[in-house]
C-alpha cells in the first residue's frame, strides 16, 4: 500500500484486483503524491502466517482483495506468544 508514495501510482497486481472500484490518480494527485513522504515508520505490532487463495470475481470487497488467507496459528502452534503471555513477562 505504500508503493504510490513512492512511484506515484498502484502497483499491477492492486490495480487488477480492485478494476473500478479502485479511486484514479489525476495527473495533479500523481505528481503530489510520488515522493510525498520525508519519514515512514512501521508499527509492528503482531504476526500471522499467509497463504495465496485464489481471487473471485464475486464477493469482492476489501477483505477479499489482497487474494490472501492469513491465520495466527499453524498446526496448532501460534507464531508467537499470546499477548496475556507477554504482559505477564514484562
Amino acid at each position: 500500500f505504500m508503493e504510490p508514495l513512492y512511484s506515484g501510482a498502484y502497483p499491477a497486481v492492486m490495480v487488477n484486483n480492485v478494476g473500478k472500484r479502485l479511486p484514479k490518480f489525476s495527473r495533479r494527485e500523481y505528481l503530489m503524491v510520488k515522493g510525498s513522504f520525508d519519514f515512514i515508520g512501521l508499527n509492528y505490532y503482531t504476526a500471522y502466517y499467509a497463504a495465496n487463495v485464489p481471487c473471485q470475481q464475486r464477493n469482492l470487497s476489501i477483505l477479499t482483495d489482497s487474494c490472501t488467507t492469513y491465520t495466527p496459528i499453524r498446526n496448532g502452534v501460534p507464531i508467537g506468544p499470546k499477548v496475556l503471555e507477554l504482559k505477564n513477562k514484562y
